[in-house]
């Protein structure tokens, strides 16, 4: 469903991927008001160990739980300057 239908109250009929409505999550929000609000969110979409990190090389965040980007452990074969991979991964 979605805006244009008639129903009134389209978040009970909004579903992410883990099952939850999108009206879950709201009513999440509104019972725990001592978590942060991106906590919360987090534990209602199923993502509460969900942690940030920091590439070893350049220091630059990564979304996921890995010890550098990509980018930065290029072969060094490839004709990529070590300038150029740290350029092309703070964009």
């Amino acid at each position: 469903m979605h805006m244009g239908s008639g129903n009134k109250r389209p978040s009970q009929y909004i579903f992410l991927d883990n099952g939850k409505s999108l009206r879950d999550v709201l009513n999440a929000c509104k019972a725990n008001l001592s978590e942060s609000l991106e906590t919360v969110i987090l534990k209602a979409i199923g993502r509460s160990n969900y942690t940030t990190a920091f590439c070893i090389n350049c220091k630059e965040f990564i979304p996921e739980a890995r010890p550098t980007h990509d980018s930065c452990v290029l072969p060094k074969e490839s004709g990529t300057s070590d300038a150029q991979i740290s350029d092309t991964s703070r964009r």
